[in-house]
């Protein structure tokens, strides 16, 4: 567990068990560490995750949990307690206070747990200035810990605002909540053609790059067998978008002519961008949630893919492996799969313990292309 979570575990503690401020809303961000909620009661939490990975393990402990984009099915001031570890996404950030304050009762108190660098204390000074917010700042090493409590107009403001915003969509007043964007609309990214097909892409806060086309994902585009995966693509071929982000990878697939395809990802913002963009381009496909293919139940015959390899600035081994495992597991025999990573990552070696051959299509010295196939 690393510090960050040390300390949030610590304060929850504190404030649960100790000053009894119960019950508790919890955001888990994705540097989460499920272990927090070991000494904890329960009983006592809700906790909430747009990631899928953590929300599952948190079901698995028998918590409260809700798995989605910052949406929170529950009546003004059921909380006397949220807290959240704020991250570098303005935006989501934004979202996630936003969302506390609609839940929070009055004489109840938001918990903020940050680094300098994650702009903490712009957040804490927005909370004061703009929401009326009182209370103070401690630092912790590296790491600073932020307790706020409602002032008189806070929650007054915030709660006609979660009415004005569910009546108007979009519609803000800038005393009643932080600026986030809006953060549930959708914004133009590009227009692309593949295939002879033009799709429009669209994307939100919460997806990650989701102010511009992804520089891996075009490059894998341009690399792909047009010929050879348009005949597979033939009667009535599957297709696995794995970690599909916006859905830019599907239609690929789409244009390539494949019917059958799945997309899946983690990220409760990726799955309504992607959605949404099926819907936008009128395309025939399923989007689920779903941790690197866990919980998917078929193969495929083409696997697209541009797995994340990072968990915060850290290169993750385990996540390579992870995505390397599944499209082991998800593709059929005589499938084939395609991805892009960074130039620097390993992952042949992955492959070539899972019985799977790899070979580099092109390598432009930031990213590889690869096509892996099962070992006949």
């Amino acid at each position: 567990m690393d510090a960050a979570n040390r300390l949030l575990q610590q304060e929850l503690s504190t404030a649960i068990n100790e000053k009894k401020q119960q019950p508790a809303l919890l955001i888990c961000d994705e540097a989460f560490n499920c272990a927090v909620v070991a000494a904890l009661p329960l009983t006592e939490l809700t906790l909430l995750s747009a990631r899928k990975d953590i929300a599952d393990e948190l079901l698995k402990l028998g918590a409260n949990t809700v798995f989605s984009d910052y949406h929170l099915e529950a009546s003004a001031g059921s909380f006397q307690l949220c807290a959240l570890r704020v991250g570098k996404e303005k935006l989501c950030v934004h979202r996630a206070l936003n969302l506390c304050l609609g839940h929070l009762r009055p004489g109840g108190e938001l918990l903020l747990i940050g680094r300098k660098d994650d702009g903490i204390k712009a957040y804490v000074d927005k909370c004061k200035k703009q929401l009326g917010m009182t209370g103070k700042i401690k630092k912790h090493g590296e790491l600073y810990c932020a307790t706020l409590e409602p002032g008189p107009d806070t929650l007054a403001s915030s709660t006609e605002q979660r009415k004005h915003t569910h009546e108007h969509q979009h519609q803000h007043h800038k005393h009643a909540q932080l600026d986030d964007g809006p953060y549930e609309t959708f914004r133009a990214v590009a227009e692309l053609e593949l295939g002879g097909k033009r799709y429009q892409i669209e994307s939100k806060p919460g997806v990650f790059g989701w102010k511009k086309l992804d520089a891996g994902s075009l490059f894998l585009i341009d690399q792909l067998d047009i010929a050879g995966l348009s005949q597979l693509a033939q009667n009535g071929a599957s297709a696995l978008d794995l970690g599909c982000g916006s859905g830019l990878l599907s239609f690929a697939a789409d244009a390539l002519g494949f019917k059958n395809i799945v997309a899946s990802d983690n990220n409760a913002a990726a799955i309504s961008a992607c959605q949404h963009n099926f819907q936008l381009n009128k395309i025939n496909a399923t989007c689920i949630a779903d941790d690197a293919g866990k919980n998917l139940n078929q193969q495929f015959d083409f696997i697209i893919c541009n797995p994340p390899f990072h968990k915060g600035k850290a290169h993750s081994q385990e996540l390579s492996a992870s995505f390397a495992r599944a499209i082991a597991d998800r593709l059929k025999q005589k499938g084939q799969a395609w991805l892009v990573c960074n130039a620097f990552v390993g992952i042949e070696k992955q492959f070539k313990q899972l019985n799977m051959s790899s070979s580099t299509v092109a390598n432009n010295k930031s990213f590889k292309v690869l096509k892996v196939t099962h070992n006949t």
